[in-house]
């Protein structure tokens, strides 16, 4: 435990399970999350759709779970490449899209 009551310092990255997908249209969905981004949540449907093809099934697409304590999903990380910028999205804050300019040769795409 960090300094912050209840607050952990276990954040870690993995693999992408099925189920996440769930927690990610849920967090996809929450008031706050919705008021922050000014983003239009997709339906259910579409949002699997998307997940499931467009970026699960994107080898060139890096995504990661975020957890913390005990592998409870926090949210994810997604990163692909655009030309020669590789933009990131933390989480289902679509308006935190950061573009990084690789130094050198980009790295190889990795689930």
């Amino acid at each position: 435990m960090s300094g912050m009551s209840g607050m952990s310092d276990d954040v870690r990255l993995r693999y992408v399970a099925e189920t996440d997908l769930v927690r990610f249209f849920e967090q996809e969905h929450d008031a706050e999350a919705l008021r922050r981004s000014r983003f239009t949540p997709r339906p259910r449907e579409a949002f699997m759709a998307h997940w499931t093809s467009s970026v699960l099934g994107d080898s060139t697409v890096f995504v990661q779970t975020v957890t913390v304590d005990d592998d409870e999903p926090a949210g994810h990380v997604v990163a692909w490449w655009d030309e020669h910028l590789m933009l990131v999205l933390p989480g289902t804050d679509v308006t935190a899209h950061t573009a990084v300019t690789p130094a050198g040769d980009p790295p190889s795409p990795r689930r």
